[in-house]
């Protein structure tokens, strides 16, 4: 199995080690359960029985976990201070993105949204890059743009940009 997809590998271990959990479970309530019965204090037998089934989700959730953490991208947005713009304004934001191993960003696709609306996309070329906005004619208050960073056998990567959009007053 390659990583280009690691999400077909993360379902591949999500449902093999459910598999597993299941069956082991299946096989240990037999003899488990005489013991359980025998015990004469029932919290203890609880207790024993919490324990056992703790480590079969461990066992279940950690391969899991690990593939999700061994793929995913961070991705860290810094904009200009203040947070405040007007439409048609341009303000450049710094996306830092941090692939597992120092692996080179280069050719991850980056996106930023404002809601539903695609604001901008671009190739990234290295860490950091900037990303050029272009303040939509929108209501003021404030407007979280989320920047999402995808490539090629990673979890996509998100992270988000409070700006608060101002609406210039007339000049009399």
């Amino acid at each position: 199995m390659t990583n280009d997809n690691p999400r077909n590998l993360l379902l591949v271990v999500f449902c093999g080690s459910l598999i597993v959990y299941a069956a082991i479970a299946i096989l240990l309530i037999p003899v488990l359960t005489p013991l359980l019965v025998v015990q004469e204090n029932l919290i203890t037998a609880l207790f024993q029985g919490a324990l056992v089934y703790t480590f079969l989700f461990l066992f279940f959730l950690l391969p899991s976990s690990f593939i999700y953490w061994r793929y995913r991208i961070d991705v860290k947005v810094i904009g200009p201070e203040p947070a405040a713009a007007e439409p048609d304004d341009e303000i450049n934001l710094t996306v830092v993105i941090g692939l597992p191993g120092n692996a080179s960003p280069k050719g991850a696709v980056l996106e930023a949204f404002l809601g539903d609306l695609v604001v901008a996309a671009q190739k990234v070329e290295a860490s950091p890059t900037q990303l050029p906005l272009k303040v939509p004619d929108i209501t003021p208050g404030y407007h979280t743009f989320e920047v999402k960073v995808s490539q090629l056998g990673y979890f996509s990567g998100s992270s988000s940009y409070e700006l608060l959009i101002a609406h210039g007053e007339p000049s009399p």
